[in-house]
């Protein structure tokens, strides 16, 4: 459910990551539609053109030093558990800074807030503003972030708005019937 927060910044919800996201009722037109390989096939045909187009705009965007753009969606994920995604810089003893997104209890975390980047109608990309790094599954389910230079089709997700108000977000790489991440 959006739900206002912090300095205009508004909270969507987020179903957790093993649900069916083909789980909503469908209308009789769109049943064959949503059952057939089409619609998967299309994503994947279609996501890594636009996983390019993307990657090198967001580069330019970092390179050049332009202001984002404003028409991005912001945010913040809450699971109904009670716990939102964040994407925390951890400093290790080496000195490096990996990025892990983790739940925290923590309401107004700056590093909670994220922008929904349009990659396709139904099809977003999840960016953290503080760490500039997207939210990424792989192959077993399990969330991690990345740069903007290796962004790639796992950083993108189907988002499907659910009767409830909550926002169920699936891999778009590796989603289906039986992996529904």
């Amino acid at each position: 459910m959006a739900v206002p927060a912090a300095s205009s910044i508004v909270s969507y919800g987020g179903a957790a990551a093993t649900s069916n996201f083909l789980s909503t009722p469908v209308t009789p037109f769109l049943a064959g539609f949503y059952s057939s390989n089409f619609v998967n096939d299309r994503i994947n045909s279609c996501a890594p053109y636009r996983v390019d187009r993307i990657r090198k705009n967001l580069q330019d965007e970092e390179e050049q030093g332009y202001p984002p753009y404003e028409d991005r969606r912001r945010g913040a994920l809450f699971c109904r558990s009670g716990t939102w995604l964040e994407m925390l810089p951890i400093e290790n003893s080496d000195g490096s800074t990996p990025i892990k997104v983790r739940g925290t209890k923590t309401e107004n975390s700056k590093y909670s807030i994220v922008e929904f980047i349009s990659v396709a109608m139904s099809l977003v990309s999840i960016r953290g503003v503080e760490t500039k790094n997207f939210i990424c599954m792989d192959p077993s389910g399990k969330l991690y972030a990345t740069p903007t230079s290796n962004y790639s089709t796992e950083c993108v997700f189907v988002e499907e708005m659910m009767e409830n108000y909550y926002n169920l977000y699936a891999s778009c790489a590796y989603g289906s019937r039986n992996n529904p991440w």
